[in-house]
């Protein structure tokens, strides 16, 4: 997307097709190319875990590691997309922040 390519085809391109789709076009707007970088960083730790290898800073587990990758996707999604500060959308204004722990 940052080279131009619309949101539709750079998925396509990446072979994300069907409900992927749907929930990619959703949350890819939401997601800074900083969060998304330390994200692709979080899923190669994973990766690693699931195969064996140890992380200094990641639980050894890969069920927990799976688990903070998917708390900290969660994290940047509701970081992007909760309402500026002092702004109301139909109620009062809220942030969510969520905990990791190793």
């Amino acid at each position: 997307m940052n080279a131009g390519k619309p949101l539709a085809l750079a998925l396509r391109d990446a072979r994300v097709w069907g409900a992927k789709e749907r929930l990619f076009e959703r949350a890819a707007p939401l997601l800074s190319d900083d969060g998304l970088s330390q994200l692709v960083e979080a899923a190669q730790v994973c990766d690693g875990l699931v195969k064996g290898l140890k992380h200094a800073d990641w639980p050894f587990e890969p069920w927990q590691g799976l688990r903070r990758l998917v708390l900290m996707v969660m994290q940047q999604v509701t970081q992007q997309a909760a309402p500026a500060p002092g702004t109301v959308r139909g109620g009062p204004a809220t942030k969510v922040s969520l905990v990791l722990r190793a």
